[in-house]
């Protein structure tokens, strides 16, 4: 996100070490905006109780994408139907909240 931000010329004033210490910043005043995966951010706002401190804009969705080899599924033939199985349950999870 951080190289998005300066290939599309914006102006980065920090590149703080984990999402909470951006979150943070935001809080604080010491920044007027941050560009974060929007599930962490949802989780940090619901811990902390600040949701309604901030406005929320999408700026893009894009979906997670795994690559495995094809020597992983070679050795290990049942580990892709597992990781679908567990990837449906987490997905699950995750409307359940």
């Amino acid at each position: 996100m951080l190289l998005w931000l300066k290939e599309n010329n914006y102006r980065v004033i920090a590149n703080p070490p984990t999402s909470s210490h951006l979150f943070n910043m935001l809080l604080k005043g010491r920044v007027d905006a941050i560009l974060a995966n929007n599930l962490v951010m949802e989780e940090l706002m619901a811990k902390q109780g600040s949701a309604a401190k901030v406005y929320s804009a999408e700026l893009k969705n894009k979906p997670l994408g795994v690559y495995l080899s094809n020597s992983l599924n070679n050795k290990f033939p049942q580990f892709l139907p597992q990781f679908n199985a567990a990837v449906v349950h987490c997905r699950a999870m995750v409307k359940l909240k």
